[in-house]
């Protein structure tokens, strides 16, 4: 199975981003929008794992939740992926002023370290998907629609805890099945 380790959305946040979807797409044409009661904040994709790694792989987000206080994170700004060439994603911008997210990230993968999971390469850029480019077509301006954009200010929200997720990819789009959920120490 597919799997991943997140952070939930409040209901606000959703309806928010959904609505910003709504207005960009009137923009923003070949692009396949992420259902706004799918978006989340991922930690770590894992990737395709074994049923038999569900029960470690939950021990170890629970273990890291443990040394993570609660903190809340802001929703503002539009970007795409990558920096440079062909645009891959589109997204909402995450802040971390504090660094409490990248803290809790980093001790999310000193447990999965543990269990031979390394993070993706590169820096942990925090983000919210909002859109994935499906005509390369599509991708030509898009960069400069998006930059074109005022910058949005979504609002913030309690990080709460983490959800382990395994991911059902399907004709209409992935579903996200929550395996375990761990709450931040407080």
């Amino acid at each position: 199975m597919r799997a991943f380790i997140a952070i939930e959305l409040a209901d606000p946040i959703k309806r928010a981003l959904g609505k910003l979807q709504e207005r960009l797409s009137r923009e923003c044409s070949g692009l396949r929008w992420v259902k706004p009661e799918q978006i989340h904040l991922t930690l770590a994709f894992l990737g395709e794992i074994k049923d038999s790694q569900i029960v470690e792989i939950s021990g170890a987000v629970g273990r890291a939740t443990a040394s993570c206080a609660d903190f809340e994170f802001g929703v503002e700004g539009l970007g795409v992926f990558p920096p440079r060439g062909r645009v891959n994603v589109v997204w909402a911008g995450v802040a971390d002023e504090a660094g409490a997210l990248s803290a809790c990230h980093q001790r999310l993968y000193e447990q999965l370290g543990e269990l031979g999971f390394t993070p993706d390469r590169g820096n942990f850029a925090p983000h919210l998907t909002l859109a994935r480019v499906r005509d390369p077509r599509a991708s030509h301006g898009l960069r400069e629609i998006i930059a074109a954009q005022a910058a949005p200010r979504i609002g913030t929200q309690p990080a709460g805890g983490l959800t382990f997720f395994e991911s059902i990819l399907g004709s209409s789009g992935p579903q996200h099945r929550a395996l375990s959920h761990h709450k931040l120490s407080g």
